[in-house]
């Protein structure tokens, strides 16, 4: 089916306003459906039915069949076009059974069959069902990846986008939508796009993140209006514009983006999603009412404006059986009564909207429907039934986690802006604490001169009677500085204390990007992984993703230690996560091609002709097959195999990831390993760090000895055992910059 159209579908339900009192149902043979109540649909509903049903059943073209049941699928408003795709499914699949059809037919009717597949998810999607819409959605994903269709990929990855938002999952919707905005790219697809950024914006703007929910969903609108056949694409852009400048109480603007919205739709969409636009802006408009004082003269204005649009609302969606429409309508004229003191109407139309909301098996809409019932019975005195309501809020409220979900969401692209303020805030502090430090050295040192000093005019005081005057003012001067500067110490200790607390949540911060040692584990449970910074943060760090079947593993070490070498490692670890998920890229030299232009791209904005980059070692391990894909930039793959006393080494290219004057593409090596066999990956401040007898490096070779000597252990007690003959070598000698090692054996 022409699944298009149901993107931003305003899904209807049935058993609104009670059943009619002349029900008449059309005949099955004739309507292909059961139970088909004409006397439920609208005028318009019947006369389109009608007319496509006596083309399909004049014709013997079955495409011209599944023509008609697309439009009547994609134009009706109400729910029965679900009826009608179930139909066209169970058509369009016998179809392709068929024996002697052509290759063409069979491509027409597989294609059509995935798209009824589609709405199927848009269906459940609508009913709360979300995790079941993504089956449906990913059902429809894999038939048109076999038959090459990059359209239909693209949509059905937006669509399980808006449900797994829908369930919570911020991260897998985030994948969804990014993985179909890059095919929208790849095929020129601007509703793809226009979809895919309207959906990252509105997330966005759910997780408060106004200023990138307003760019993305401004791109939405860019790619929109290049669909002048579509410009219903536009009207959705501009909704989701208003609805971001109400929230952050921009009226002018979001009143501007919201009628230029309502313009469009009621001119080329459907009714139904037209009314469901404009209960959207019945909200707007009370939250306007709702913040102005009763003497301004736009006050009755606004009220009769609101009320107006509600009605208008609720009349269109009662006609339509629009039931998430009708639920947010009662809501909302239950708390326009209850503002205004009307508590018998707002009771009313509370007590239908949650009973309607509990109808269905949303429960984001139950939840909010009960906090409204509870508001309004709490404010008329029946505190019984207004208890039982925020008990039930409570509840849902749990069920939904949506707090979790942000939390999960966090370590997504869309949140490391946090981690890299944390950093540069950090680089402030500790620039500070190095003064301060001076600083305090300095002022003890005062401290004690001048304690010296006072006793001596103690001293002084029983010798010479005659200088007592001038003696004791100088020892007053004295004390007067003493406590002043005792004072300047115990302030910049106190400075110190919480510069001190803020690098330790940069580490925090940094922390958390850092995948977790268990995942490691789960992965190889024979690995282990030695990181030691130098100070508090690292520029050294270790990374480790699942993706397209095979395990990434690297090692890197980023320019500088301490706080900005963290920075800069933020910045590397986001570019290869953005090149892996993203760039759907899986080949390491194309993984570090990508990621050298991003880190580029990032440090080029400063202005400033910053080289700041990394060296790395970075593994794509395929444990099915005991093959290795390795590619490194200065830092090289160490390889021990099982039964041997020697260390190969995969040598990488001689290059950072970064801007450098001889940049050439990244060089991948093919490694066949055997179980037994032991990998090792690592930066260069284990075999760098200054120690032994004579304080001189460690070096690779003594590192390769010891490596070797240890593999007979298990690899956690190989961890320790390095740690240890690190601590051992170095001594009282400075650890002189950040170390991590990673081994793995297979």
């Amino acid at each position: 089916m022409n699944f298009k159209n149901h993107i931003f579908f305003v899904f209807l339900f049935f058993g609104i306003g009670g059943t009619s009192a002349a029900q008449e149902y059309g005949d099955p043979e004739r309507y292909l459906i059961d139970s088909l109540d004409l006397s439920q649909l609208i005028e318009r509903d019947v006369d389109l039915i009608e007319t496509q049903l006596d083309i399909f059943h004049l014709t013997d073209s079955d495409s011209v069949k599944v023509k008609c049941l697309e439009t009547i699928i994609d134009d009706l408003s109400n729910e029965i076009w679900i009826k009608y795709n179930k139909y066209a499914y169970e058509f369009l699949l016998a179809k392709t059974k068929e024996k002697g059809i052509s290759k063409g037919e069979k491509y027409f009717f597989t294609s059509q069959m995935a798209g009824t597949i589609n709405n199927m998810g848009f269906a459940v999607n609508a009913e709360g069902n979300a995790f079941m819409a993504v089956d449906y959605y990913m059902h429809s994903n894999k038939i048109f990846e076999n038959l090459g269709d990059s359209a239909g990929m693209a949509l059905t990855y937006v669509n399980a986008a808006t449900a797994y938002n829908n369930a919570g999952e911020i991260v897998l919707s985030n994948e969804m939508d990014l993985k179909g905005i890059e095919i929208g790219r790849l095929i020129g697809d601007m509703k793809i796009l226009s979809v895919g950024y309207k959906n990252i914006g509105m997330k966005q703007f759910n997780a408060e993140k106004y200023d990138e929910a307003l760019e993305n969903t401004f791109a939405s609108l860019k790619y929109a209006k290049l669909l002048p056949e579509d410009p219903v694409a536009e009207a959705v852009s501009l909704m989701g514009l208003g609805q971001i400048y109400s929230t952050i109480r921009k009226d002018s603007l979001a009143n501007k983006y919201y009628t230029d919205a309502l313009r469009i739709k009621k001119k080329f969409a459907t009714e139904a999603s037209y009314i469901g636009s404009l209960e959207i802006y019945g909200e707007h408009l009370q939250k306007q009412l709702f913040r102005l004082d009763r003497s301004d003269p736009k006050f009755k204005e606004y009220k009769d404006s609101t009320l107006s649009v509600l009605n208008e609302v609720l009349e269109g969606a009662l006609r339509l059986n629009q039931v998430n429409t009708l639920i947010r309508t009662y809501n909302e004229l239950s708390k326009f009564y209850l503002f205004f003191k009307q508590p018998k109407r707002a009771v009313y139309y509370s007590d239908l909207g949650f009973e309607l909301a509990n109808q269905t098996s949303n429960l984001s809409k139950k939840q909010k429907a009960a906090y409204v019932r509870y508001l309004v019975h709490k404010e008329s005195g029946n505190y019984k039934l207004a208890l039982e309501m925020l008990e039930f809020y409570n509840k849902a409220s749990d069920k939904l986690n949506y707090d979790k979900a942000e939390e999960v969401a966090s370590r997504n692209k869309f949140k490391l802006e946090y981690t890299v303020k944390a950093a540069q805030d950090s680089i402030q502090f500790a620039i500070a604490n190095e003064i301060n430090q001076r600083e305090i050295k300095h002022q003890n040192e005062q401290i004690e001169a001048d304690t010296r000093q006072k006793w001596i005019l103690y001293s002084g005081i029983g010798l010479i009677a005659i200088f007592s005057f001038f003696l004791f003012k100088k020892f007053r001067q004295t004390q007067s500085q003493n406590k002043l500067i005792q004072h300047q110490k115990e302030q910049i200790v106190e400075a110190h204390t919480e510069m001190r607390s803020s690098i330790e949540y940069a580490k925090r911060l940094q922390t958390a990007i850092l995948p977790s040692i268990n995942t490691v584990k789960n992965r190889f449970a024979e690995s282990f992984i030695l990181f030691k910074p130098k100070d508090i943060v690292s520029g050294d760090f270790y990374w480790f993703e699942n993706a397209h079947g095979f395990d990434y593993i690297a090692a890197a070490d980023c320019t500088g230690h301490g706080v900005p070498g963290a920075m800069v490692s933020v910045v590397c670890s986001n570019a290869l996560h953005q090149a892996l998920h993203e760039f759907q890229l899986m080949n390491p030299s194309e993984i570090l091609n990508k990621t050298r232009e991003l880190v580029i791209d990032t440090f080029a904005k400063s202005g400033d002709n910053v080289k700041d980059g990394m060296d790395i070692s970075l593994c794509r391990i395929n444990q099915a097959s005991s093959q290795i894909e390795y590619c490194g930039a200065n830092n090289p793959l160490w390889i021990l195999r099982k039964g041997s006393q020697e260390i190969e080494e995969v040598k990488a290219d001689k290059q950072p990831v970064g801007l450098y004057s001889g940049m050439k593409d990244f060089t991948s090596h093919q490694v066949e390993v055997h179980s037994g066999d032991q990998i090792y990956l690592f930066t260069d401040g284990y075999a760098d760090q200054f120690g032994g007898e004579k304080g001189k490096k460690m070096k690779y070779k003594p590192f390769k000895k010891l490596l070797v000597q240890l593999s007979y252990l298990p690899t956690e007690d190989q961890k320790n055992q390095l740690d240890q003959k690190f601590e051992e070598w170095r001594g009282d000698h400075e650890q002189i910059d950040d170390v991590c090692v990673v081994g793995i054996r297979l």
